[in-house]
């Protein structure tokens, strides 16, 4: 990674993503008539090819995740990751009694894919927000399987050194917690373009 972010850069960047969590709370708690709270306790930088070395490290399974593809001063892809239990209880925590007992059934894929495409498209918006000019994103795509493998979805084709801002998530809902992951994965000029447009977003901000 040749542009380098500073303390300051990812607190901005928490907080933004924060703000974003935040908005796709509020409007899922009012689609779910619950209390749908978010948090994001923690925010690396990584590139594909350091998640790949870790993850394998970590020996991380299978997880769900939805994704969303987007295009503008800066392109890229969205994507919220579950383990697959993690994944399989929040749409429990969501679904009618009984809807939700076979994991494969389709009713987990669309409750699951609404919670991710109202929570991407607020991660995105704040992104459009950040630098300027208009967006425009993918519907969002249900996958499981390899964390790679969702990580790299996108219209282009993703590189060892693109860059991963990787957010850890807590959801909670209904009384129970359930851990994720955000991540954005931009390549190195989108990073340096969003490094830029920081010290406008800060000023704006005091």
């Amino acid at each position: 990674m040749s542009a380098m972010s500073t303390e300051a850069d990812r607190d901005l960047l928490g907080r933004l993503l924060g703000r974003a969590a935040n908005r796709a709370a509020e409007v899922l708690s009012d689609t779910l008539g619950s209390p749908f709270v978010t948090a994001i306790p923690e925010l690396r930088w990584l590139t594909l090819d350091r998640c790949r070395d870790e993850w394998t490290d970590r020996a991380v399974g299978p997880v769900v995740g939805i994704s969303e593809a987007f295009a503008g001063p800066i392109s890229g892809a969205a994507t919220l990751l579950f383990s697959e239990a993690s994944g399989l209880a929040l749409a429990h925590a969501i679904l009618p009694d009984g809807a939700a007992r076979d994991g494969a059934s389709e009713a987990v894929e669309e409750v699951l894919t609404e919670v991710g495409n109202v929570w991407l498209n607020a991660c995105i918006s704040a992104l459009a927000e950040s630098v300027g000019g208009d967006f425009a994103g993918e519907l969002p795509v249900f996958s499981r399987g390899d964390p790679l493998e969702l990580l790299s979805h996108d219209v282009r084709r993703r590189r060892g050194d693109d860059v991963v801002l990787l957010a850890g998530t807590r959801v909670s809902l209904r009384g129970r917690a359930f851990s994720g992951s955000m991540a954005l994965v931009i390549d190195d000029q989108g990073l340096a373009d969003l490094l830029r447009a920081l010290p406008t977003q800060r000023l704006s901000a005091a």
